[in-house]
């Protein structure tokens, strides 16, 4: 996460991934801490809450990802885009294969998640669709 996205996230979910404090899930965005380091000079950290465990984590920004939030009154994807998001699933496992920056895997782990979520959206809906419809022609 960049700094310029903090405020739109907060108190929104995000994806945090750090194999160092074995962090791997989804957290709410709390706040945005400024420190400043001996060696690096300023940088900034994510407090992040827990509301299953009631817990605060804080950790570096660059081990969030914000996760987009669907809104309940959302339209269901459409087909075009349910192949638009394979695609870029696609387009992501394959880059994991053949990246070289080790900073790019937590990257493409939580896009390829965001593009497999956008999938599943459109087959709960077409599913929930198709078992309406065979409700309706029964009465």
């Amino acid at each position: 996460m960049d700094i310029s996205e903090v405020k739109q996230n907060l108190g929104r979910r995000v994806r945090v991934l750090n194999e160092r404090l074995l962090l791997d899930g989804e957290y709410i965005l709390t706040g945005c801490i400024i420190r400043k380091g001996d060696k690096f000079g300023i940088f900034y950290e994510c407090e992040l809450s827990d509301p299953k465990t009631r817990s605060v984590v804080i950790t570096g920004m660059n081990d969030v990802f914000p996760v987009e939030p669907v809104p309940p009154d959302d339209k269901p994807p459409s087909r075009q885009h349910a192949n638009i998001e394979s695609d870029m699933l696609d387009g992501c496992r394959n880059r994991l294969f053949i990246t070289d920056n080790p900073d790019e895997l937590p990257r493409l782990y939580s896009g390829a998640l965001y593009h497999l979520r956008e999938i599943y959206r459109y087959a709960a809906a077409r599913l929930a669709a198709k078992k309406g419809s065979s409700h309706e022609d029964s009465d």
